[in-house]
């Protein structure tokens, strides 16, 4: 049996259709998710603060599990410097979209972006 016999043209009109609306829940969601307006900083489940995503700063977040500088410029936040043995919350890079995060687990640290979004959640 030949692949020309086993493939029908509902067959192509499905896959055709999958595809395009795949490109269109991805376009939603790259351009579904907004830029975040407050950065909110906890330490072991505790509010230590939270500052404007537009006023650029650097903020030295000193406790008892070690030290973590946070910046926050251009719209977006990352941790620049810390003190903790693996280093993975400063390669995680800049953030600016509502919801999301950085943690830094050695010193019980999470750094969230708030803001109005219009969708639930975004998976990197």
């Amino acid at each position: 049996m030949k692949l020309k016999d086993m493939i029908k043209k509902a067959d192509v009109a499905l896959f055709a259709a999958l595809v395009l609306i795949g490109l269109a829940s991805l376009g939603f969601l790259i351009n579904g998710s907004s830029t975040g307006s407050a950065v909110n900083v906890t330490v072991d489940g505790e509010a230590y603060g939270s500052y404007p995503l537009s006023i650029d700063r650097v903020i030295d977040v000193d406790t008892e599990f070690g030290h973590n500088q946070i910046t926050i410029s251009g719209g977006k936040v990352w941790i620049s410097e810390t003190d903790c043995s693996g280093h993975d919350c400063e390669h995680f890079g800049k953030i600016s979209l509502a919801k999301q995060s950085i943690m830094c687990l050695p010193h019980r640290l999470i750094v969230t972006i708030s803001g109005k979004t219009d969708v639930d959640i975004v998976l990197y």
